[in-house]
């Protein structure tokens, strides 16, 4: 049923027209929230930050929804693989913004769905429904973002949220 109402949830998310509530966000926050789902409670996931990323503006519940589903699809992965390796989680600044990084130690991508990953309900998995990506794909254009998901180096997926800095506020010195 837990399955069913985040499908559920997705999907409505999905087809919804998005409104944003703009706010000041750290991205290590965002990122902490997104790991403490409880669905993530049996994989290990390692957070590494140099602490030197600017605040961002965002919507924190979408962002936090996007990073879950790079995370839950990372879990799935390794679970697929049975894999005792952790999910690996960077927050780095990157000269347009943050970069939130999910990297798994899965199968890697499938090249059946490659060129449609961020289409709804394409999946890679047979209990798969395919709104995951879609939906972070659709919060990272909704903040001026950018997702990409790629074949790591040494195996397994990279899925890199790439979202802008906070911009400064305007003066008016006249």
């Amino acid at each position: 049923s837990e399955h069913l109402e985040r499908v559920l949830n997705d999907f409505l998310a999905f087809a919804r027209p998005a409104t944003a509530r703009l706010e000041a966000l750290q991205p290590e926050d965002v990122a902490a929230r997104a790991m403490a789902d409880p669905a993530l409670a049996d994989v290990e996931i390692r957070l590494t930050s140099d602490g030197t990323v600017p605040p961002i503006e965002g919507d924190s519940q979408l962002l936090e929804r996007a990073l879950r589903n790079l995370l839950h699809n990372a879990a799935d992965a390794h679970r697929s693989t049975g894999t005792e390796q952790p999910i690996h989680l960077e927050v780095r600044a990157d000269d347009a913004g943050a970069r939130l990084q999910v990297t798994d130690a899965g199968p890697g991508l499938d090249d059946s769905i490659r060129e449609r990953l961020f289409q709804p309900f394409v999946s890679g998995r047979a209990d798969g429904v395919g709104m995951g990506l879609a939906l972070a794909h659709r919060i990272a254009a909704l903040h001026d973002g950018e997702l990409t998901v790629v074949d790591g180096e040494t195996g397994g997926a990279v899925a890199t949220l790439r979202l802008p800095h906070r911009p400064s506020p305007v003066t008016n010195d006249t």
